[in-house]
């Protein structure tokens, strides 16, 4: 999104924009948040985030959001989060407060901002071991029907294609 912008800057617009888009697309997702459940983990979240209402929050979280891996096909954009020897990480002081739902909601509305019809298809690297649960954002996606499972890849699997 900043790349996007850069020539003009993000305005206030762009900010109301952007709520109208989380509201539009990802309607009630402050709630389902809150109410997913996976087993015995579920989201930990505060009353702002995933909330449209706070547009300027919102609008800082969509504009400087960071997309580790990202490849675009004719039909598809595919957004990756890599992680090797950390967690899929959570910014308490965010809106968008999960990384992997926070890059797939900034490229679901960028793509509508730029007018073109592709599919998003989110996926994870990193180094799960067996005994390992998904995290409770990966194990969300996948119950919205937004991520499929078998898009959670292993270091393994890339090593694999060299």
């Amino acid at each position: 999104m900043r790349d996007h912008l850069h020539p003009t800057g993000r305005a206030d617009d762009d900010d109301n924009h952007f709520a109208q888009h989380l509201s539009m697309f990802f309607h009630d997702l402050h709630e389902k948040v809150r109410a997913f459940r996976s087993g015995t983990l579920q989201f930990t979240t505060k009353t702002y985030n995933y909330n449209a209402s706070n547009v300027h929050t919102l609008g800082n979280n969509i504009y400087h959001t960071e997309i580790d891996i990202g490849l675009e096909s004719p039909d598809y954009v595919f957004v990756g989060e890599a992680k090797h020897e950390s967690d899929l990480g959570t910014d308490g002081s965010a809106n968008l407060v999960h990384h992997i739902l926070r890059q797939y909601v900034m490229v679901r509305i960028l793509i509508e901002r730029l007018g073109i019809q592709k599919t998003v298809i989110p996926f994870v690297v990193w180094d799960r071991t067996p005994a390992q649960r998904l995290p409770v954002q990966v194990n969300f996606m996948i119950d919205q029907g937004w991520m499929r499972s078998e898009n959670v890849l292993e270091w393994s699997g890339i090593e694999a294609l060299y």
